[in-house]
């Protein structure tokens, strides 16, 4: 009885991971740009720089600051392990959306660009204060069926605060 159980929590749980495979194969490029974008939102927010890092493309660029990928790389793993609040001990810093992500496709649907606004908060023993507001130009590139950000123009780097 409990080996026929098993099997069927097995089988419901490859099933889950079948229909999610599925519904993600279904999304439009649109959809699948925004998810990707969230997707790094949120491993900011984590401090999780390894997962972030894996939406960029190989060849990135900022062009603003001439940064490549393993220098942006370092600068997210420095600013995490600057960045932590004392009491709760993770990663003080958190992305929201001040403006909808809003990527522009091209006909091809193989590249994208979009304006963000970005507001950064850092929490800290129970306080919060806008550690920045970013903005940028980006570009995105589509390659083996994953969006990767590709270039960043115009950033806002000096107003940090």
């Amino acid at each position: 009885m409990l080996k026929k159980a098993l099997a069927l929590l097995l089988l419901a749980g490859l099933g889950m991971l079948a229909l999610g495979q599925i519904r993600a194969s279904l999304r439009s490029p649109t959809e699948r740009l925004l998810w990707r974008m969230q997707s790094m939102v949120e491993d900011f927010d984590r401090g999780h720089i390894r997962q972030l890092m894996s939406g960029f493309s190989e060849d990135f660029r900022d062009e603003s600051s001439g940064a490549l990928k393993p220098d942006t790389h370092s600068a997210l793993a420095g600013l995490v392990l600057s960045q932590r609040d004392p009491e709760a001990n993770c990663f003080a810093l958190k992305a929201s959306w001040v403006t909808p992500f809003d990527p522009v496709l091209a006909e091809d649907e193989l590249t994208a660009k979009a304006d963000v606004h970005l507001r950064i908060t850092h929490t800290a023993r129970g306080k919060s204060r806008t550690y920045w507001e970013a903005k940028a130009k980006l570009k995105f590139v589509y390659l083996d069926g994953t969006w990767y950000l590709h270039r960043s123009h115009a950033v806002n780097h000096r107003d940090r605060k």
